[in-house]
């Protein structure tokens, strides 16, 4: 993940706050409830990519011999399954 938990916890707020500034939400329960979820909703977003390339890196462990070799480049067959893994999933990164 690009971001520390703080930094996400941060934007949570700042969003939270000038969203109430412009009187487009109002909060009847909990703030500290709806910063707790918006955090959870903004690091599930970020640790997409983070599955995203475990996943990959798990794929590609099976072709070890042939990187070693030298008969493939890791890093190319890296974007290139990543990419395809995308599109057939509709990932927004």
């Amino acid at each position: 993940m690009r971001m520390t938990k703080e930094r996400i916890r941060h934007v949570s707020s700042t969003v939270l706050d000038r969203l109430k500034s412009q009187q487009l939400f109002d909060v009847t329960g909990s703030q500290e409830k709806l910063v707790d979820a918006l955090d959870k909703a903004i690091t599930e977003e970020l640790s997409v990519e983070d599955r995203l390339n475990a996943e990959v890196r798990k794929i590609l462990k099976q072709y070890d011999a042939e990187f070693d070799s030298g008969r493939a480049d890791y890093q190319k067959m890296f974007v290139m399954v990543k990419s395809k893994l995308v599109k057939e999933r509709s990932i927004i990164l």
